[in-house]
């Protein structure tokens, strides 16, 4: 696991190249993603430049980068595993290939080299690389399927500038820092900024699955390299679909266990990563576990994942949550590079530091609940659209907070329940929020954007639909981008089982009834996870996942957020939303007259970005 940064000169390049020494300290901004080595590499006629920071975790002593191949056409930077590497290595050499190195950046390298493009449709793993080929003076930039693994892009001055974070992207290509009013608006409704946008108008993420190829001519728009496979073309049993899960799932994190360093994993509890720290012990993996003590018992799992560790015989380490300070709060955010307004990430950060400790590489259980039905929306939006049309809206005055929630989203078209069930502030409230003038111009953007996913997914069913567009944004710029800024803020690599390809299209072939009925989601991976755990010890339910929010804007944040959400302070920068709105929340949700944690944190989140932008 690493960090790459670079640029090519298209022949409309302007100016001479931004240097070496830019490309040293674009370097250096990575230190903490690989503190175990550092290289750069420019073209000799300046067209091209790479840069590279190593965390080693295959081949210690080989596999440095940037690495060419043996006669100096190709060159690669590569940040991720490739977990079929032996294999492929095997083919290539029988092919005719000779290796110098044990590294799996040596073969992805050759295949590259040998395939072009075409070469990731073999990969399995988590990648994010640029491949230089000198003689055709063209770049590949590629992403893995699900974006385990982030790439910042920008275009400017006929060069085309990348990088694994925001802020090396910014010193590489010496980008203005404007905010793009567009991302600050699906921002303030999903709590991240989703692929291809970024915070700033300059930079762009390459969306998940996607390649983008750079020719001397220029790049055009980013293609399409891998799409979930149509649904519904399982055709087994239930208890089929479950024996094909186990076996699917245990492969995928046998491969994962692949390393010259410590093997650890996050266990929280829950199905995911009961699962996967269930087949790591059955491989024979001698795992180190970890997993947080909420203060909040009613989120606390520690106690049940002590219990499943005991009977799986792993060592397993617990560590405790503590309520974020204004401290924290910088830290974490500075890490991301533009808001990200999952608390959440506090806590992730702070299990990977104590990890980081103990193994260099941990198992997750990330992308479960995208792939199988795991979130309790999943059940709720499958329960909705089974409310009879016509249903009386006199029942709303005699029902409790959840179905009048169900009476109201059965109410509106299918995709935009879908919308309604992730916007941060849903209904009124965020035209409450926006300035009236932003609400205008970029307010309407959020919902548009992820009605047309929802109505394009191709799903057979509200649940199904739901599934697959989380796969093309909730995953990919929410999830995966949460954990892999905060572990390798730690220098720890994440593993993710449920993302390898094979587990991911046989959960997407599978009929929405085999993975959600009812409030309960998931049924399959029950089911499978019955031939690791006893009935006793399967958690019975998911019970959410989230930094002592409350406590800290009680206690030591309290003042902080009461400077940053004050009218006049860094939120007036952006022009989003109305001044006196969001100290408001803060004074309602303090006094006990309204329940805003969440809708607070984004708020701070954006906020403490506009302060140090």
């Amino acid at each position: 696991m690493c960090g790459i940064v670079g640029w090519v000169d298209t022949d409309s390049a302007e100016g001479p190249s931004p240097g070496p020494d830019r490309l040293r300290r674009a370097t250096a901004l990575l230190a903490s993603r690989g503190p175990d080595g550092e290289g750069t590499w420019t073209s000799p006629d300046g067209r091209c430049a790479l840069g590279h920071r190593r965390l080693s975790i295959i081949d210690l002593e080989g596999g440095a980068q940037p690495m060419a191949t043996p006669d100096g056409r190709w060159r690669i930077v590569f940040n991720g595993e490739i977990f079929n590497f032996p294999g492929l290595r095997r083919e290539l050499e029988a092919a005719g290939e000779r290796f110098a190195t044990r590294s799996d950046t040596e073969v992805l390298l050759r295949l590259v080299a040998r395939r072009g493009p075409a070469a990731v449709n073999a990969l399995r793993g988590q990648f994010a690389f640029a491949a230089y080929d000198a003689r055709a003076r063209t770049l590949l930039l590629a992403r893995d399927p699900l974006g385990e693994k982030p790439l910042f892009i920008a275009r400017r001055g006929g060069r085309v500038f990348f990088a694994s974070t925001l802020d090396a992207l910014v010193e590489a290509g010496d980008l203005p820092r404007d905010p793009d009013p567009e991302a600050v608006s699906l921002f303030l409704s999903f709590s991240y900024v989703p692929a291809p946008w970024t915070i700033l108008r300059a930079a762009r993420k390459l969306p998940a699955g996607h390649l983008l190829p750079v020719t001397p001519r220029g790049a055009g728009s980013s293609e399409t390299w891998w799409v979930p496979p149509a649904p519904g073309t399982f055709r087994g049993t239930f208890a089929e679909a479950a024996e094909a899960l186990d076996a699917a799932l245990g492969a995928a994190t046998r491969r994962r266990l692949l390393s010259d360093v410590p093997v650890g994993a996050f266990l929280s509890g829950g199905l995911d990563s009961a699962a996967v720290v269930a087949a790591g012990a059955a491989a024979g993996a001698g795992l180190r576990t970890f997993t947080v003590r909420h203060p909040d018992p009613a989120l606390d799992e520690s106690a049940d994942a002590a219990r499943i560790a005991r009977h799986l015989g792993v060592e397993h380490e617990i560590v405790d949550a503590v309520p974020p300070g204004p401290g924290d709060l910088r830290r974490v955010l500075r890490l991301y590079g533009e808001p990200f307004g999952d608390s959440s990430a506090a806590v992730t950060a702070a299990i990977a530091a104590a990890a980081r400790g103990r193994v260099t590489v941990a198992l997750t259980g990330d992308g479960g609940d995208e792939v199988l039905g795991g979130y309790h929306r999943h059940a709720f939006l499958g329960l909705v659209d089974r409310i009879p049309g016509g249903t009386p809206s006199a029942m709303r005055g005699f029902a409790g907070a959840r179905v009048r929630r169900a009476l109201d989203l059965a109410a509106l078209p299918e995709e935009r329940r879908y919308y309604e069930m992730y916007e941060c502030f849903p209904g009124g409230a965020r035209e409450g929020l926006l300035d009236p003038g932003f609400a205008r111009e970029h307010g309407d953007l959020p919902r548009r954007w992820l009605e047309d996913l929802y109505r394009g997914s191709g799903g057979l069913d509200p649940v199904d639909r739901m599934l697959r567009t989380d796969l093309r944004t909730h995953l990919p710029d929410f999830m995966n981008a949460k954990v892999d800024v905060a572990t390798m803020a730690s220098a720890l690599e994440a593993r993710s089982p449920f993302q390898e390809r094979e587990v991911v299209e046989l959960g997407v072939s599978l009929p929405s009834a085999f993975k959600v009925r009812g409030f309960r989601g998931k049924r399959v991976l029950r089911e499978a996870l019955r031939r690791r755990l006893p009935p006793a010890l399967l958690p019975r339910g998911k019970r959410g996942f989230a930094a002592p929010v409350d406590e800290a804007l009680r206690g030591g944040l309290r003042e902080e957020a009461r400077r940053l959400l004050a009218p006049g302070g860094p939120l007036a920068r952006l022009g989003a939303v109305r001044p006196g709105e969001p100290a408001r929340l803060l004074e309602e949700h303090l006094a006990g007259r309204g329940r805003h944690r969440i809708r607070l944190w984004v708020l701070l989140a954006l906020a403490s970005w506009a302060e140090g932008a």
